[in-house]
């Protein structure tokens, strides 16, 4: 039975947070409020400089010495550690200020407090704010929460949600409310006038292709939808299909491999009781992962007929735990296709160009140093015509083995087409990419590859360019990339045409 729509939602029907919560966000917010002026609107509630200091010396934080004086706790967290700090008071506090009967509450934190810790875990992996990963993640079931609230007689199908998977429960939210948990965040996100940051994900965390957003913002989304994946391995039904559904998600979503993720996932236990300790819940001990695996493994074993029916049901787990790893395999091959050049192994096109306006809207938020690097192999053409396509491909291969060997784990290199190769090299200054490209090219010249008409000796030409300054739109980072790519391909001719095997760079204009 539906119950309501977007439509017929009434904003003043949900939620709202304690008036001094919403205050301490709001000025947290402010980037010219000082840190009298908060220390003066924590003050005045005794119960948020309580709550402030037992969350500041909590385990979350790992502070060496203990902070017992509010001015140090705000000196020593800064404010947007603060902010994030206060937006936890406030998602604790509203389920506090709206008890609904028979919610099993404790199911509630227990789910959160998953996500939010995965959402961190995922966020410190692929190197985005994991505070602001926590802070959605803890966020991402108010909705879900307020349509409990505005629906109380709702409250029986509680259970049937929590033992779906994500894409599962999106459907029977649907068909129970008529409207998603998604949707309502997004209501209260803009009733609470919380930062847009926060808001666009908490929305879209269950729609990910926008070609609008900042990719930031998008990739905190699929954070959110990934540490939905990571929380229901321990809540779903079907753990281990949950656990198949989870790799592959996070995988293709967020290019992390399968045994880091198993490690963030036996991890969460001991983060979810670090979290609720700061946050003051009592949501008990978490079970290890192994565990929650083998006990589910256990019920369905129990649930077979007689010894027949327990080894029948074992040799189909392990056969449908075989074929999900088979299936996990492929995926990943399929995902080595799409972001990769089968030749070189180093990303394509398409990859390159979405790697790279993520890490000029970064360096532009953070004021860092970007720099990019073009390289062509000297006398490609002639190689291909000499020697033929065969050795042209094997020069390819040999220089792009050397771009992989002399790269750090943060560069990435990139075929555009080809023999044109690019390199991105994130925080690094002009010396330092300057550093970097006469290492791939010493490299270089010391190979040679045997040809049908003699020994071919590789050298490569390559030109760079440097920027630094801001950028906050996919538009200003699209013409930045533009401009850092002319930057160096005047570079690399000018390498070219003062007798190659060398590096130039140009200054961007």
């Amino acid at each position: 039975m539906t119950m309501g729509t977007l439509g017929q939602l009434n904003p003043r029907d949900l939620p709202s947070p304690p008036d001094v919560a919403l205050r301490l966000v709001k000025a947290c917010a402010d980037p010219d409020i000082s840190a009298p002026q908060l220390q003066k609107i924590i003050g005045q509630n005794a119960t948020l400089v309580a709550e402030l200091l037992r969350m500041v010396n909590s385990p979350l934080y790992g502070l060496r010495q203990p902070v017992t004086k509010l001015n140090q706790a705000i000196m020593l967290l800064g404010q947007d550690t603060l902010r994030h700090i206060a937006l936890m008071f406030l998602a604790r506090e509203t389920v506090r200020a709206h008890p609904i009967p028979n919610f099993d509450l404790l199911k509630f934190w227990d789910q959160s407090l998953r996500r939010a810790v995965s959402a961190r875990s995922l966020a410190e992996a692929v190197g985005a704010d994991a505070e602001e990963a926590f802070t959605l993640g803890l966020l991402q079931d108010l909705g879900l929460l307020a349509l409990f609230i505005v629906y109380p007689h709702a409250v029986q199908h509680w259970d049937t949600l929590c033992a779906a998977d994500p894409d599962e429960r999106y459907h029977l939210e649907q068909e129970l409310f008529g409207i998603t948990h998604d949707k309502v965040g997004q209501l209260l996100g803009e009733n609470w006038h919380l930062p847009e940051e926060l808001t666009i994900p908490w929305a879209a965390h269950h729609c990910l292709e926008w070609d609008d957003q900042d990719p930031g913002v998008q990739r905190l989304a699929r954070i959110a939808a990934c540490s939905d994946w990571m929380a229901a391995v321990y809540s779903a039904t079907d753990k281990r299909l949950a656990l198949v559904c989870c790799r592959r998600r996070i995988c293709e979503t967020l290019g992390v491999d399968q045994h880091r993720i198993d490690a963030l996932l036996a991890a969460l236990p001991k983060g979810v009781e670090d979290a609720a300790l700061a946050l003051g819940v009592n949501i008990g001990r978490q079970s290890p992962l192994t565990d929650v695996l083998a006990d589910a493994n256990r019920r369905l074993v129990v649930g077979g007929q007689g010894e027949g029916g327990h080894a029948r049901l074992e040799t189909a787990l392990a056969a449908r735990e075989r074929l999900a790893e088979e299936l996990l395999e492929a995926y990943e091959r399929v995902a080595r296709l799409a972001f990769f050049d089968p030749l070189t192994r180093l990303v394509n096109r398409r990859r390159f160009e979405d790697l790279f306006c993520r890490e000029v809207l970064r360096h532009g938020r953070a004021g860092q140093t970007l720099s990019v690097v073009a390289l062509d192999i000297d006398h490609f053409k002639t190689i291909n015509d000499t020697h033929g396509h065969a050795l042209g491909d094997a020069a390819l291969a040999a220089v792009s083995d050397a771009v992989r060997a002399t790269l750090r784990a943060s560069d990435a290199g990139g075929r555009l087409g080809g023999d044109e190769l690019c390199l991105l090299l994130p925080d690094t200054s002009a010396e330092g990419g300057k550093t970097a490209a006469e290492r791939l090219r010493a490299s270089v010249e010391g190979r040679i590859l045997q040809g049908g008409h003699g020994d071919v000796r590789l050298t490569v030409s390559l030109g760079g360019s440097t920027w630094h300054g801001s950028s906050r739109t996919r538009a200003a980072a699209d013409d930045i990339m533009k401009s850092l790519l002319e930057a160096a391909d005047k570079a690399l001719y000018l390498s070219k045409n003062s007798g190659r095997n060398q590096v130039n760079w140009v200054r961007l204009n």
